[in-house]
């Protein structure tokens, strides 16, 4: 491939999904070969080495052949306004992917007031576009775009699992010392919102007395669930870590990743488990209807306690069987040279 390949993320937190996917595809792509600049919409401050703020001068410097990808509604802001005022030249192609299911992620973070108009705008933008990547046909569908202008490629990972590079932290050694022998111990990585769904998890652990639940992820919402579950009478078998960086090395600590989200895109945290080969149970909407609906993986009826504790406790009983079989199928499906294949096939059309 002899174009120039400029990827554009915002970055207001290293550990944002559409952040990391942008950092791993612009490695893998340009180990193989690809010409790559990785630009974010940030300070110098929340830059990893080697990669360069956006500045608005380098416009300019596209020339027909360049392909800019974007990942956001900020990226995707940006290049929208160059191209209508005439900035980004003919010949410059702009292909976006969205990380979300627009209408359903939106209207969660800025409102029920708010997220209509935005979502208008977002999709409205995203048809000035070349090409848009979605994650998950469901994510397609809801964004109405002509499906001659849209893909759908799943996120991907390296299959190399990484060595954890710490011991968990005091309070969860000193949680996980408390957990009597064969109880099941379940673990979700989210920002705590509303669309995550932690408050299903939470009654589901009240529902049965076998389950200990852990989640890393920071927000909002965090004070909210620990009151919860305070007043629910299980806090002893609940801990909320906050932030974790590198949440993926605590999975080793786990029988059961979850998944309880109302909306998703192709969540890292899920196939992460995967490859450590740790069962999920996730709800049955898409995409995980689309791409996880196989054994030993589980899907649940979304708001259903009862379902989500069958599921739970049949993945747990499946032990040693059902982590070979994870394993097996994110190889299968969901590796970083996969996803890279298909972004490359997209930028040769």
């Amino acid at each position: 491939m002899s174009c120039r390949l400029v990827v554009l993320a915002r970055s207001n937190s290293q550990s944002a999904a559409p952040v990391v996917v942008a950092r791993l595809l612009a490695a893998e792509m340009a180990r193989q070969g690809v010409k790559v600049e990785l630009r974010h919409l940030a300070t110098c401050g929340e830059l990893m080495p080697g990669e360069l703020p956006w500045r608005a001068s380098m416009l300019d410097a596209l020339v027909p052949g360049d392909v800019v990808h974007t990942h956001g509604l900020r990226p995707d802001l940006v290049i929208a306004a160059a191209r209508l005022r005439g900035r980004l030249k003919p010949g410059v192609r702009w292909i976006s992917t969205v990380h979300c299911d627009i209408p359903k992620d939106i209207g969660d973070l800025v409102g029920a007031r708010l997220g209509p108009w935005v979502t208008r705008l977002w999709l409205m933008v995203l048809r000035r576009a070349d090409r848009v990547v979605f994650l998950s046909e469901a994510a397609r569908n809801s964004a109405c775009l002509p499906d001659d202008r849209t893909k759908v490629i799943t996120n991907g990972l390296s299959a190399e699992v990484p060595v954890p590079a710490h011991e968990p932290p005091p309070a969860m050694q000193a949680w996980l010392g408390q957990i009597p022998k064969g109880a099941t111990v379940i673990a979700t990585f989210a920002v705590p919102r509303p669309l995550k769904g932690i408050e299903l998890m939470l009654q589901a652990v009240a529902a049965c007395a076998d389950f200990h639940f852990f989640h890393a992820g920071d927000g909002p919402g965090l004070h909210t669930l620990r009151k919860m579950a305070q007043s629910m009478g299980i806090e002893r078998r609940c801990l909320f870590l906050g932030f974790v960086p590198a949440a993926m090395n605590l999975l080793p600590y786990c029988d059961v990743y979850l998944n309880c989200s109302s909306s998703e895109g192709s969540p890292l945290s899920v196939l992460e488990a995967m490859r450590a080969g740790v069962p999920v149970v996730a709800p049955r909407i898409g995409p995980f209807t689309e791409f996880l609906d196989v054994p030993p993986l589980r899907l649940y009826r979304p708001g259903e306690v009862d379902d989500l504790v069958h599921c739970i406790l049949a993945t747990k009983a499946m032990q040693g069987d059902a982590s070979v079989a994870v394993r097996s199928i994110f190889e299968q499906r969901f590796t970083l040279s996969q996803t890279v294949k298909s972004y490359l096939e997209l930028l040769a059309d």
